[in-house]
């Protein structure tokens, strides 16, 4: 699955808030999803970066992440952040190294390391009688059917402001690994960015050795600003680490952050950037982008200096796409460039049409290109008459007939990042897994720490304006191989443009393998409204919960609509067709949004979308069905009530199959 999608499948997660405790364990879950961003990935105005070992997939690296990371914040003293000797790890030796218990986060416990060194971790690290013992290769979990060979890390704790950065520390090769001579080498963050020089050589001798890294000019993308730094051998041999000190000088003035544009108009738009503590200016440069290429090309505006931190560009060519960066200076000092910015617009899709398709079975849309996207993204709802007092069946999924040959301790993952089910027009599985009479996510920390997505099954939207009370009741059929379960009702907030959780639910204890059933209530819905499933750990290991059945219902305040998605799709063309039954007396609403993606399925640019285009099946008609057809079970009726033996083609009738009454055209 291309970045692109995963990135559309967090987007129904992120900017969540609430007050209660499982308000927040929702909240803390989601933001660790990528969120959906219009900025360029210009791969050729950044250093080339050496790789790491091919005999390793990239994807069996579990990177740290950010946000789970409890760093100490420190002020640095006489230069010194960090310094750790690692005596504490006196168990083991170099020949026998012994286990080192880490804490949730991957972490060296506090109570061993210190609270001045907290942070310190990695993957795979041991001790060995005063010094971290890190693998080059370990098995991940040997007790897994598909075990994972993951690379051993040692990582620093996260610094938080740009500096000039030293590292000191004693490493060697452990005696008898099968190598002799090695390179050491240092990565920044979660390999985004790499220090710029070659390995340092290492050998079977203890040996000191000296990095100075300028991480001056650091942007970081996490939420708490921070970077850290990952430690490792690349050629093969196991290595101890013993007395690491980390030095900061702090620069001068922080790299500002260019933060969007305003007041496009095709010809113009107006950049804006962060402030920078004791910054007297900012140099502002703009670049013609080619998307085709996903490259920055000539320069458009060089270097010009501002003392705001805004400026409006003037002078473009419409229809073109430029990006911008920016840096700051206090007539002394110039930091160096801040992340770029893409500047596009795309306008919202137009001549959208919504119609049924052959037989009722799915709904057809078409709509003009859009200039500049090459993508587009579809959601479908419909809008149901209800009466007051009546109860409102919301979603009902019943997986009772799923074949796997994984079961609930061993679930058998999906050879896809998410799942889009019949049974739940309008909501997703992220990380699906199955088993035997169930469809469930699967909780895989590595997927998480590399891409951020979270496994969930989440909704679009609803309108339960006319929900009595806001509230609805919820039954769901579920086990666990030991991960507990939370559900959330998010609502939007227009003030703030992000989902708020309005109420959760989480089970106390974590879910047995034999299935049960779970009932209770989520209020606050309301004109917006979506619904989010998680799992929940206490103690961050993999896991998965699986769904037998779920159904959630509410009751109609007063005469009204209640308004449910039906599903959703994507395409690179200007036509799609979403897959449901078209039911007789409900009207059917599609919006499009254009998408500008590269050629990895990075998100450029998201347009606006489409005006809700709607298909009301009473006034419209169903659908043109083939006179061809077998009618034979068919019987037909004319718009006054009388019952029609032979019609004549091209004749508006009420074909009844059953109990089924469907408005046609023969």
């Amino acid at each position: 699955m291309s970045k692109f999608t995963l990135s559309l499948l967090a987007a129904a997660v992120v900017g969540l808030s609430g007050g209660d405790a499982l308000a927040s364990d929702l909240k803390q879950a989601s933001h660790a999803a990528p969120k959906v961003i219009a900025g360029a990935k210009l791969s050729n105005l950044t250093k080339d970066r050496p790789s790491r070992s091919p005999r390793k997939p990239a994807e069996a690296k579990r990177l740290k992440s950010h946000n789970r990371m409890l760093a100490y914040a420190k002020v640095a003293e006489d230069d010194i952040i960090y310094s750790c000797s690692f005596d504490f790890l006196t168990e083991g030796s170099e020949t026998a190294p012994a286990p080192l218990e880490l804490d949730d986060w991957d972490n060296i416990p506090e109570e061993l390391i210190g609270e001045e060194n907290y942070g310190f971790g990695g993957q795979g690290i041991m001790q060995a009688g005063g010094a971290v013992y890190i693998p080059f290769e370990y098995l991940d979990d040997p007790d897994d059917p598909y075990p994972w060979y993951l690379e051993g890390l040692l990582w620093t704790p996260d610094i938080y402001e740009p500096m000039d950065v030293t590292i000191e520390l004693d490493a060697k090769i452990v005696e008898g690994c099968g190598v002799d001579t090695d390179e050491l080498w240092v990565y920044a963050s979660d390999y985004s960015q790499t220090i710029d020089y070659d390995g340092a050589d290492i050998t079977t001798d203890w040996t000191h050795l000296t990095f100075r890294i300028n991480a001056k000019d650091f942007v970081p993308e996490s939420d708490d600003d921070s970077y850290y730094f990952t430690i490792f051998a690349d050629g093969g041999a196991d290595i101890l680490i013993k007395d690491v000190v980390i030095k900061g000088e702090k620069a001068e003035l922080q790299v500002p952050v260019a933060e969007g544009y305003t007041d496009f108009t095709g010809s113009s738009f107006t950049a804006h950037w962060s402030e920078v503590a004791g910054a007297t200016g900012y140099y502002l440069t703009v670049y013609n982008f080619d998307i085709v290429t996903n490259t920055a090309t000539s320069v458009v505006l060089d270097a010009q200096y501002t003392e705001n931190n805004y400026y409006t560009v003037t002078d473009l060519t419409p229809g073109d796409f430029y990006v911008f960066r920016v840096a700051a200076t206090n007539g002394s000092f110039t930091t160096s460039q801040s992340n770029f910015v893409l500047v596009c617009e795309l306008p919202s899709p137009t001549d959208v049409t919504l119609t049924a398709g052959t037989d009722n079975k799915f709904l057809s849309v078409s709509w003009a290109a859009t200039p500049g996207a090459n993508y587009y993204v579809l959601e479908a709802n419909s809008t149901h008459r209800v009466t007051a007092g009546q109860t409102v069946m919301l979603a009902d999924a019943d997986f009772s007939g799923v074949q796997s040959t994984g079961s609930v301790a061993h679930p058998e993952e999906s050879e896809y990042w998410y799942e889009s089910l019949a049974e739940l027009p309008g909501w997703q599985f992220n990380l699906g897994c199955s088993a035997p009479g169930a469809f469930g996510f699967w909780d895989n920390a590595q997927y998480t720490a590399q891409t951020g997505l979270m496994a969930s099954l989440s909704s679009l939207n609803y309108d339960l304006s006319n929900i009595k009370d806001g509230t609805v009741n919820v039954s769901v059929e579920a086990a666990s191989p030991g991960n507990g379960m939370l559900a959330g009702l998010l609502v939007y907030n227009e003030t703030e443009s992000k989902y708020d959780v309005a109420s959760a639910f989480g089970t106390k204890e974590n879910l047995p393998e034999d299935f049960e059933t779970y009932n209770f209530d989520l209020t606050g819905a309301g004109d917006r409204t979506q619904f989010l499933f998680m799992t929940r750990t206490d103690d961050n290991s993999d896991g998965a919960v699986l769904i037998r059945k779920l159904q959630i219902s509410g009751v109609a305040e007063a005469d009204g609509n209640v308004g449910m998605p039906v599903g959703s799709t994507h395409t690179s063309a200007t036509n799609a067709d979403i897959n449901i039954d078209v039911e007789s007396g409900v009207t059917y609403s599609v919006v499009v949004v254009p998408y500008l993606v590269d050629n990895n399925g990075n998100i450029l640019a998201i347009g606006r979308p489409s005006d809700a285009v709607s298909f009301n099946t009473e006034t419209s008609g169903i659908m043109q069905i083939d006179s061809d057809e077998d009618v034979s079970d068919a019987a037909f009726f004319n718009l006054q009530g009388q019952r029609v033996y032979n019609p004549e083609k091209g004749t508006v009738v009420i074909k009844v199959t059953g109990s089924k009454a469907t408005k046609v055209v023969l």
